[in-house]
């Protein structure tokens, strides 16, 4: 089957073994998805409200609004998302999330 496509020549692609890989994030710069001086249900409470309200701040807003409508619908929610969001330590937010349902 054609497709509009272009084939990529993958035959210099290589992998690495994670464990060679340089990083640039370390656990200690993740986000704290519990921070001091408040509880777990409370964690969330303002931080929509901290993104600007262009580019991807507008983006998250919206996220935002259809999880809090799918919940309260009786909803399931699907994570689609891309390495960056774990990799800068936002899977600490999602994990608090899914654990609260």
């Amino acid at each position: 089957m054609s497709s509009k496509y272009r084939e990529e020549d993958l035959s210099k692609v290589r992998s690495l073994p994670i464990a060679e890989r340089e990083s640039k994030v370390r656990i200690e710069q993740f986000v704290d998805p519990v921070p001091p001086g408040k509880g777990a249900a409370r964690a969330f409470d303002g931080l929509r409200d901290v993104f600007p309200e262009l580019l991807g701040g507008d983006s998250i807003r919206r996220v935002t609004d259809a999880m809090l409508a799918a919940r309260a619908g009786g909803k399931e929610i699907v994570w689609l998302i891309g390495a960056h969001v774990l990799k800068c330590g936002l899977s600490l937010y999602l994990n608090s999330l899914m654990d609260r349902g």
